[in-house]
């Protein structure tokens, strides 16, 4: 019980302080809003929102899906500086310095989640009834090289592959859990307001759209803080933010 209350105390403060993110860093949320608005701008010229049909024919149209393309890359991007802007705060560094990443663990892990992963490449030929056991096999082998990637991301040297192996198993549980716990429910957000945008009037669409750029720009920012919050874990609190 103890333990859980400490994962749900937890659990507030990172939605509280990706919220937060929004007036200290609000270029993290931007990026992330402006390309999924910019997406949805294209979704509106093709006509795909007029009704269930073209949502469903135009979801894979080509100039949706480049546009697609770029938006995952700035919430990768917009992800990554949110994990940093609680470590950089704690040195007392501009939110968007790099100058502390302990870039060993991080190549290192990185290094090896690729080539495990090698796989679950698409191409990559393997019996039917191979590929989801193998799946959730090369999840569960590479889960304390998600700790030591992070742990070069947060600035922490100290990080061995021997070490996550033999004790980062339960930081890599509640990494995970912690993004997911807040990113399903989001990502169900997510998709609701698109339904809820199909055939709908003008104004309600772009109500919505402009509300659903927002969703995804937090959550970018939900999935940065976590993965630094669920890093440092209870045991830390995470650092808070004052005006500089």
């Amino acid at each position: 019980m103890t333990r859980l209350k400490a994962f749900g105390r937890l659990l507030t403060g990172t939605l509280s302080d990706s919220l937060r993110l929004f007036s200290l860093a609000p270029a993290i949320w931007l990026v992330v809003v402006a390309a999924e608005f910019a997406q949805h701008v294209v979704e509106v010229r093709l006509g795909m929102f007029a009704d269930a049909q073209a949502f469903n024919r135009l979801s894979l149209d080509p100039m949706r899906l480049e546009i697609g393309y770029i938006k995952v890359a700035m919430m990768t991007l917009a992800a990554f500086l949110a994990s940093r802007v609680w470590v950089n705060h704690r040195d007392g560094k501009p939110w968007w310095s790099l100058a502390s990443i302990a870039w060993r663990p991080f190549l290192v892990g990185f290094v090896l989640t690729t080539l495990l992963s090698v796989p679950l490449l698409p191409g990559v030929a393997m019996p039917p009834a191979l590929v989801a056991p193998l799946t959730v096999l090369v999840y569960v082998v590479t889960l304390p090289l998600l700790v030591l990637m992070m742990a070069g991301i947060l600035g922490d040297d100290s990080a061995t592959v021997v070490g996550v192996y033999r004790s980062g198993w339960g930081k890599g549980l509640r990494i995970l859990l912690l993004m997911a716990i807040g990113f399903v429910p989001l990502q169900v957000l997510h998709l609701w307001d698109h339904l809820l945008a199909i055939g709908s009037h003008p104004v309600v669409l772009w109500l919505l759209l402009g509300w659903d750029s927002l969703v995804v720009g937090f959550i970018a920012a939900f999935l940065g803080t976590a993965s630094h919050h669920g890093y440092v874990g209870s045991g830390e609190a995470p650092a808070r933010f004052t005006r500089t």
